[in-house]
């Protein structure tokens, strides 16, 4: 996800630089829920931390691959998609690379315009929300056939700016297209 590898990388590369006699202390959350303490010599550490990481993400990549829930994050600065899981390709047709090379113009391309017009209050509201508050957004999007497709999202604040205005949300979506049709 983003920040993680950059923060992984960094820490990492502190650990290097020591020498590896001296001490470390550091404790690691990892996706999960876990905690792992790292102590004793940093070449010691350094492998736990690896191992920590390696195992961070085999359990992200199987949460990933097993759910049909779409999972992304969404830089409200940039007005782009930073990440998103490879069930949003099932879902909309399009490759990850597509979708993310559509940048700042995804959601005036593929959202309804009906919903386009809906979505950027939702998005300034995250500005006052605290970062445990879960919001919901209803809206369609157009597959690549052209077929328009009807999404929940719950999305959350993920990352905030050095001013606390809040920079990324991340969310997951899901098809209730069968649903919305059922209701009509």
């Amino acid at each position: 996800m983003t920040g993680e590898p950059d923060a992984a990388a960094r820490l990492e590369e502190v650990l290097e630089r020591l020498s590896s006699e001296q001490q470390v202390d550091a404790q690691i959350v990892i996706l999960d829920g876990a905690s792992k303490r790292l102590g004793g010599p940093v070449g010691a550490s350094l492998g736990r931390l690896r191992d920590a990481i390696a195992g961070r993400d085999h359990f992200t990549q199987r949460i990933f691959r097993t759910t049909p829930t779409a999972i992304y994050v969404y830089d409200l600065i940039d007005q782009r998609t930073v990440f998103s899981s490879r069930s949003i390709v099932d879902l909309l047709q399009y490759s990850q690379d597509e979708l993310l090379s559509m940048a700042h113009e995804a959601l005036p391309r593929l959202m309804h315009p009906e919903d386009l017009v809906r979505i950027g209050p939702y998005f300034g509201a995250f500005q006052g929300a605290s970062d445990d508050e879960v919001r919901t957004f209803e809206y369609r999007m157009r597959r690549r056939d052209g077929a328009w497709r009807w999404f929940h999202s719950r999305d959350t604040v993920f990352r905030r700016d050095s001013d606390g205005k809040v920079r990324e949300i991340i969310g997951s979506a899901i098809d209730i297209t069968d649903r919305r049709q059922a209701e009509e």
